[in-house]
């Protein structure tokens, strides 16, 4: 023997980013976090994962956006033994990555680099968690537009979240909802986060950012500095946070291709900030079904009830949720039943309809974007305070 393994050191665009995603999937600690290396290991003196910076050629001849896999067939692979492969997926999903090339144990970390699931045996599945407070944060999006009960209420991802998992333990759970439509994302820190805070939540939706991205000029570091701050502060009470990536909604509708770059920046600090504060999050951006025509509603810029539908399942997924699986990322295709009467997919209705669409939705929401504030005085969240779920029985 002529040594030991020290470390294997993989180039990244992002080492510190990169690293908590193996501190989370390999529930390790980071033990070194110098600019040049970021180390995941059991201890400082054992062999592990590192980081360093891609130089100035490499940065060159990577992609542009990081988390793909880059198809290179000769590409090394990090193999994991894991106790229960299908557990070890809904985690690797949860953390952000999903399978490359059709297969179910190949997927890519935040760098690209390609790491595969290896089952070893099958351990006695865990207790589900018991939550007594949730309190829902943010937006239109989490306000429900345009999942309407049919009386001039909003339902939303959220309520149905708060349904899910009232359903699915035996202990009552109190749920609010202070998201308003046409709020930023200070928005939502100086005007809900305090106020959701004091109810002493165990779980709490924080998303927002959409109507930061149409303003005439986007604070990505405001936003950034604002999402830190909340996940932060909820994270040190020993909250659980959740949160989740917009889609690619060019898919949806072509005309918001405008605003395309602005959301993928917008989920980039997303991503690195739920990673580094051990926020759950749904990386809808990298999944294809999020952003087919038929989940949006009639202006393509909220999601409409079979979306709303999704994304709940999505987050009852994210949570454990007996009874709940992957099967909320499956293309609508192969579960069509799914679909509502009338649901169509308006992006290949032609021309004029982009133009109408243009001219009656997105026109009137970029200039509400562009005034800012203005845009939600006056508006009151639907569920301030507080209330038991109530349960329907079957």
């Amino acid at each position: 023997m002529i040594g030991r393994l020290h470390h294997v050191v993989l180039p990244s665009r992002d080492p510190r980013q990169t690293a908590q995603f193996w501190s989370r999937i390999l529930d390790l600690p980071i033990v070194a976090d110098d600019p040049e290396l970021v180390v995941v290991a059991s201890n400082e003196a054992a062999p592990g994962l590192a980081f360093r910076p891609l130089t100035p050629t490499e940065l060159a001849e990577r992609p542009d956006r990081p988390g793909r896999d880059d198809g290179r067939q000769d590409a090394p692979v990090i193999q994991l033994l894991v106790n229960d492969f299908a557990t070890a997926v809904d985690e690797v999903w949860r953390a952000g990555c999903h399978p490359v090339e059709g297969r179910e144990d190949l997927f890519a970390d935040p760098d690209g680099n390609r790491f595969q699931l290896l089952p070893r045996v099958t351990p006695p599945a865990p207790e589900p968690t018991i939550w007594r407070r949730f309190v829902a944060i943010g937006d239109s999006v989490t306000e429900g537009m345009v999942d309407s009960d049919g009386h001039g209420q909003w339902i939303g991802w959220a309520d149905r979240l708060a349904a899910h998992i009232a359903t699915h333990q035996d202990q009552p759970l109190e749920y609010a909802n202070l998201a308003v439509s046409g709020y930023r994302i200070h928005d939502i820190r100086t005007q809900q986060f305090d106020a959701a805070l004091a109810m002493e939540p165990d779980l709490m939706g924080i998303v927002g950012g959409v109507n930061d991205v149409i303003s005439l000029r986007p604070d990505f570091d405001q936003m950034a500095a604002d999402l830190d701050i909340m996940f932060a502060r909820a994270r040190a009470r020993g909250i659980t946070v959740i949160s989740f990536t917009n889609p690619d909604i060019s898919r949806a509708n072509p005309l918001a291709t405008v605003v395309r770059d602005r959301l993928l920046t917008l989920n980039g600090i997303v991503r690195r900030l739920a990673r580094e504060h051990g926020v759950l999050f749904v990386d809808f951006e990298h999944v294809p079904v999020a952003s087919d025509p038929r989940l949006w509603g009639e202006d393509r810029l909220h999601i409409n009830m079979l979306g709303h539908i999704r994304v709940a399942a999505g987050m009852a997924w994210l949570l454990a949720l007996p009874g709940f699986d992957r099967s909320w990322a499956v293309d609508i295709d192969e579960q069509p039943g799914d679909v509502p009467e009338g649901v169509t997919d308006q992006v290949r209705a032609g021309a004029k309809s982009h133009i109408d669409w243009a001219r009656r939705h997105f026109g009137p929401w970029v200039v509400a974007g562009l005034r800012g504030k203005e845009y939600s005085q006056g508006k009151e969240c639907k569920r301030p305070a507080l209330a038991a779920v109530e349960v329907r029985k079957e």
